[in-house]
């Protein structure tokens, strides 16, 4: 909670940063720097640098929910999908714990409508992965003591053919999954993410932004252009 760019928080978002429900800065693509919290059942997004009206984002219109624990280079962020706009929380300024601990409280508030929402199914992963504990950022302090994290992927699931990615904005974290008639209900098993190709030009593009926004140095940049050029 301190300062970044001359950027304070807002005092008024300490209260929900104490409890998990908000985090006091981070990065949005087309809004810059904002404070986010969750109230009144909404995700509410305030910008410091605009006079623009704060945005919200009702929980249950979310069907993307995910989290980059981030490396050396990037930050980590909090990916939240509505029908037809694509939200990334970068964090910024050592937040990783704040926005750790805000993303594992809109994970949880998700599943509990899910269980509401489907009571007679078995509980079952929602396609809103935890982040992966064995995964560390190196250019963070190691010794911050980061709140318990579990995986909610069993080890032991049976395996069953390809289906639908329930990450895929395509499909409700809703949507009851559809049986016929003449067949018996089987346990519905979410599929993991699908790894994309990444696209050496347009990483780099984006490091470029990184740079230019001051996240990251001019020498980090260089190195990541180099790796990504395999020069």
């Amino acid at each position: 909670m301190a300062l970044f760019n001359n950027i304070e928080i807002d005092k008024k978002i300490i209260p929900f940063i104490q409890k998990g429900e908000g985090v006091g800065i981070v990065k949005i693509d087309g809004m810059g720097k904002c404070s986010v919290r969750l109230e009144s059942n909404q995700i509410i997004i305030e910008q410091y640098e605009s006079s623009q009206r704060p945005t919200s984002i009702p929980l249950p219109d979310i069907n993307l929910l995910s989290y980059d624990q981030g490396n050396f280079i990037n930050e980590p962020k909090m990916h939240i999908g509505v029908s037809g706009r694509h939200f990334v929380f970068a964090g910024v300024d050592n937040n990783d714990d704040e926005l750790q601990r805000f993303y594992n409280t809109i994970l949880d508030l998700k599943e509990r409508e899910q269980k509401r929402n489907q009571p007679n199914q078995k509980p079952h992963h929602s396609g809103m992965p935890r982040p992966n504990p064995n995964v560390t950022n190196p250019n963070k302090n190691p010794n911050i003591n980061r709140p318990p994290v579990n995986n909610i992927e069993p080890n032991n699931q049976p395996s069953r053919a390809p289906q639908q990615n329930a990450l895929e904005p395509s499909m409700s974290v809703n949507e009851t999954p559809y049986f016929p008639a003449d067949q018996p209900e089987t346990e519905y098993i979410e599929e993991p993410v699908k790894t994309q190709k990444i696209d050496p030009v347009e990483e780099i593009r984006r490091y470029y932004e990184l740079k230019k926004d001051g996240i990251i140095t001019e020498e980090e940049f260089d190195k990541k252009k180099k790796q990504l050029l395999g020069i």
